[in-house]
């Protein structure tokens, strides 16, 4: 046998052999658990707002329940519509009771959305869905304790001529305001039940 055949021959059963040792490494590595979060996120979660009936509130209002809490704006052509049509048949479906949970749609659109036009806006989705606004200052704090974008961007076909460009996701805070869950267009109204139920039946055992 010639020294580039058998050189030849060598590197492939080394290769092999590599490709032979990831697969039974990957065969009886252990798997997570089905229950380890896969996504976790640090934020504040801090707010001081005004609510639908015009008083002011922060994250301290809603002490020991959880917050499903989502941002987007009353003028909002499609986005907020459909994820917040998705929100409220979650809440159909978990029926979990006020007492432990609260839905927030916070405004990223305050020149435009009063807390009256909140409490409209919000009702004709769900009546748990409470509407927030307040001064420009205070929803810019509240974005970013979320870590939430928003950008005003220049619309003349739409009434005040600008629209809000905006990041669309359901953050699950816990009753101590800690960060538990964030949900996105992706996930549908089953899914996002069953989440929150799931967790907040763990923190009530």
């Amino acid at each position: 046998m010639s020294s580039k055949l058998r050189f030849t021959l060598l590197a492939a059963i080394a290769l092999l052999a590599l490709v032979l040792g990831y697969l039974v490494a990957a065969l009886i590595s252990p798997s997570p658990p089905l229950s380890q979060p896969t996504q976790t996120l640090s934020l504040d979660g801090s707010f001081n707002l005004i609510d639908e009936a015009g008083q002011p509130v922060t994250q301290d209002s809603y002490e020991g329940k959880f917050k499903l809490v989502y941002f987007g704006f009353t003028y909002c052509p499609d986005v907020c519509p459909m994820q917040l049509e998705v929100v409220s048949h979650a809440l159909d479906i978990a029926k979990i009771s006020p007492e432990w949970l609260t839905t927030l749609f916070i405004t990223l659109d305050p020149e435009r959305d009063t807390p009256e036009d909140m409490k409209i806006y919000t009702d004709n989705f769900h009546k748990s869905i409470i509407g927030l606004t307040g001064s420009l200052e205070q929803i810019q704090q509240a974005a970013k304790a979320y870590k939430v974008y928003f950008q005003k961007v220049a619309d003349p076909e739409t009434t005040g001529g600008y629209t809000v460009d905006h990041s669309s996701i359901v953050f699950l805070m816990g009753p101590d305001n800690t960060y538990k869950q964030h949900f996105t267009h992706r996930d549908s109204a089953e899914d996002i039940a069953g989440k929150i139920t799931s967790i907040i039946k763990a923190a009530q055992n």
